[in-house]
């Protein structure tokens, strides 16, 4: 089976048959013209984009389809990688925004195990043990 399949069409992209286990890979799309950074993800270069929502839950039920809608979207150019990433919520009222100091140097409060975080990492030279994740 392929995990990538209806990305990767999308996207139009080559891929080789991934088993489901296979790390999911983002691919970025060139732009001439950076987006607009101003919280608002209006901007029309966007739209260029196909999101990316073929995710899968890590808690509380790990590989399983997610309960609310995600989706990301990549754009970079000669100077910077850029994301687009919208998390919606059957009931907002019950997202924590919480502000911390980097880097967490203590342990999580129960108040930041409401958030929800939202890693990423750049593997560049396809090689993870060197790559970049934050």
């Amino acid at each position: 089976m392929l995990d990538l399949t209806l990305t990767a069409a999308l996207l139009g992209l080559a891929v080789e048959a991934l088993p489901l286990d296979a790390p999911q890979i983002a691919v970025a799309t060139r732009t001439s013209q950076p987006p607009t950074i101003d919280g608002n993800l209006s901007d029309p270069v966007w739209a260029q984009v196909v999101p990316i929502t073929d995710f899968t839950q890590q808690a509380p039920d790990e590989g399983e389809k997610p309960i609310q809608k995600t989706g990301v979207r990549i754009l970079y150019d000669d100077q910077s990688i850029y994301f687009d990433i919208r998390c919606f919520d059957t009931d907002p009222k019950t997202i924590v925004a919480n502000m911390t100091r980097r880097p967490h140097s203590r342990p999580a409060s129960p108040c930041i195990e409401k958030s929800r975080p939202v890693p990423a990492g750049c593997d560049s030279m396809k090689d993870p043990s060197i790559a970049s994740r934050w």
